[in-house]
């Protein structure tokens, strides 16, 4: 059973990245930056840093991906 992700800690922009990484469980760095600002996300990487200290997404070489206690 996943962890519950908690929605009501986040920004709105945080909200979008989450629900992109819960359709895309790991991506690469260069897409998912072109695919952020493409969301209307203005800083992606400082909304990304956000999300990897609250523990939820974590950073691979040359990814990121949710956490697995929140995967589906």
């Amino acid at each position: 059973m996943p962890k519950e992700i908690p929605w009501h800690k986040l920004t709105p922009e945080e909200r979008i990245v989450v629900q992109y990484f819960l359709a895309h469980k790991s991506i690469g760095d260069l897409i998912l930056l072109r695919d952020l600002e493409l969301k209307g996300i203005k800083k992606p990487i400082r909304v990304l840093e956000s999300l990897l200290n609250k523990g939820i997404l974590e950073k691979g070489e040359g990814c990121y991906s949710l956490r697995k206690e929140y995967r589906i």
